[in-house]
C-alpha cells in the first residue's frame, strides 16, 4: 500500500469515529485511569503497555516503564486492562 493511499485510509477512519461519537469513547475510557492497559493502534503497528494516566479529549497518555507515550484516540483500536501479578 502506498503513502497517500494508507494516509486517505487513515482519514476516512477518523471522520468515520468523529461521525460515530468519539466524544463517548474518552468517557469511557475515563475507568481505565490507573489500570495497565495494552493499547494497540492495530494497522499502524503500535502496541503499548502501561499504565493510563490522563484521558482528554483527543489524547491519552500511558505510563510505561522509562518513558511517557501519548496517543491519539483517532487512531486507537483495541485497548485492554490487564491485571498485575
Amino acid at each position: 500500500m502506498m503513502a497517500s493511499q494508507r494516509k486517505v485510509i487513515m482519514l476516512q477512519i477518523i471522520r468515520k469515529k468523529r461521525k460515530l461519537g468519539l466524544s463517548r469513547m474518552d468517557n469511557v475510557l475515563h475507568k481505565c485511569i490507573g489500570k495497565k492497559c495494552v493499547v494497540s493502534t492495530g494497522s499502524m503497528g503500535v502496541r503499548v503497555v502501561g499504565v493510563v494516566s490522563q484521558v482528554t479529549e483527543k489524547w491519552i497518555e500511558i505510563e510505561c516503564r522509562k518513558r511517557t507515550e501519548i496517543l491519539s484516540l483517532d487512531f486507537i483500536q483495541n485497548i485492554r486492562i490487564v491485571k498485575d501479578n
